[in-house]
């Protein structure tokens, strides 16, 4: 009995820290437009492979063409504006996207009529979170000297309680940019995310374009004290079978 609850103890404890890992997303059966055919040196975006920083790894994975690639989902050439993206995860604690706008307009971060676009995180049983992404808060053109400039400074901070920062900038003459959203859902993380859905509100072409989906999801992880703690209860239950088999 006392090996079985020794055991026991043990696989507790090697359980007992959680860690995270994160999962990018395929978006290349949604992609419809080429934003590295729009302006500035947007050439120069990544296309194939992946790109990390800021800690976050996003699949830069695109659509070939005769002509420039496609590489983002753009709502202007989307039905009703609007993409579903299966998940299918539970344990997901963050959500990072890469969302800008093709040019962009300023809204009020108090009220959700501005929006540029919406986040729809829809869970198993029916439970529905939406958050907004508002022009000049945490979402911008991706061109920082174009229509939304004044928004914030090329490589500087947005405005304080916005949930972004700007993962990646591309040229030095007429540069571009990737601006990085942080969803934090970890309140929810005991649900399953069935699916995402991703609205563009924007007029026109005042649209806004997602480049990559990539979240954080909670896996169990040993700590590295329990694995010492373990080691040496394997020793001990070896030292036991071994002491009752020379007794026996």
């Amino acid at each position: 009995m006392r090996l079985k609850t020794l055991i026991g103890g043990m696989v507790l404890l090697v359980a007992a820290r959680a860690g995270a890992q994160q999962t990018q997303f395929d978006l290349t059966p949604h992609m419809n437009d080429a934003i590295t055919q729009y302006c500035c040196q947007s050439s120069l975006y990544p296309t194939t492979g992946s790109l990390t920083n800021l800690g976050v790894t996003f699949s830069m994975a695109s659509v070939a063409t005769a002509g420039a690639p496609l590489d983002a989902w753009r709502g202007e050439y989307a039905p009703g504006r609007t993409l579903d993206l299966w998940v299918g995860m539970t344990n997901i604690t963050k959500i990072y996207t890469i969302m800008d706008t093709r040019f962009g307009y300023a809204g009020d971060p108090n009220d959700p009529s501005t929006a540029q676009a919406s986040l729809t995180f829809n869970y198993f049983g029916g439970t529905r979170v939406t958050q907004y992404l508002f022009g000049c808060f945490n979402t911008r053109d991706h061109n920082p000297y174009g229509y939304s400039a004044s928004c914030w400074s090329f490589n500087g901070a947005a405005p304080a309680g916005s949930n972004t920062q700007e993962f990646a900038s591309f040229g030095s003459t007429d540069p571009v940019v990737f601006d990085m959203q942080t969803w934090d859902l970890s309140a929810y993380s005991n649900m399953m995310l069935t699916s995402i859905t991703f609205t563009d509100n924007g007029p026109g072409v005042n649209t806004a374009f997602l480049r990559a989906v990539t979240v954080d999801q909670v896996t169990a992880t040993p700590e590295p004290a329990s694995l010492v703690l373990m080691a040496s209860g394997l020793l001990a239950i070896g030292g036991i079978a071994r002491r009752k088999r020379i007794s026996a």
